[in-house]
């Protein structure tokens, strides 16, 4: 259901906004990996629920910075660093919850989708200056994406290794508790066969 609400959303903004080609690059993209199978399988629904939602956030503050700019030129420069500001943010936090929901499957898409649909609409509004300046920007972005994705697997595994190794030492703890029971028992269970024998012993003694 949030997937279909998500991709309806997509579409809308792509028809309103007149960016077709990113409509169209949508479709065919979603067709050719056969993405009416995705709401069934849960390895992929949550990195493409992640890739629509932050393309869907990307745009907007895509389309803001360009309000800003028609607005007022001088303003430019100030605007545009705020919102390179919170793209970079976005692909960093985008890092962190792909690589919570992940299954080491589909999680570059949640990167790469939005800034295919960034860079075009920048380049439909001929916002792009200079080439090499672009280029660096994407890359900041997907070290960006790298970064938040590398912390929260290293946090993921970390905490992992911690429960796992608390449950080990329980689990040592109960199983020696019950070795020393068992030793106590066969000593105490020993002690009395013993006993019994000396008994029989002086019983045939007496005889």
């Amino acid at each position: 259901m949030l997937l279909a609400i998500l991709l309806i959303t997509i579409f809308a903004i792509f028809i309103k906004k007149k960016y077709y080609i990113l409509l169209l690059a949508m479709i065919i993209g979603l067709i050719m990996t056969s993405s009416i199978y995705v709401p069934f399988c849960l390895e992929y629904i949550w990195t493409y629920i992640i890739m629509l939602s932050v393309t869907i956030v990307a745009i907007y503050l895509e389309n803001k910075e360009s309000k800003e700019i028609k607005k007022d030129k001088e303003k430019n420069i100030n605007t545009n660093k705020n919102q390179k500001q919170n793209i970079n943010i976005l692909m960093f936090i985008t890092g962190i919850i792909t690589c919570f929901f992940d299954f080491l499957s589909t999680q570059t898409i949640t990167f790469l989708v939005p800034i295919i649909c960034i860079e075009t609409i920048r380049y439909k509004e001929n916002r792009i200056k200079e080439t090499k300046e672009e280029i660096k920007q994407i890359a900041i972005w997907i070290c960006l994406w790298l970064i938040g994705y590398g912390m929260m697997w290293a946090i993921k595994w970390n905490k992992s290794n911690r429960s796992r190794t608390k449950r080990i030492w329980k689990c040592t703890k109960r199983r020696n508790k019950t070795i020393k029971r068992k030793i106590y028992l066969q000593q105490k269970y020993i002690i009395l066969f013993n006993f019994s024998n000396m008994q029989q012993m002086q019983q045939m003694l007496e005889k």
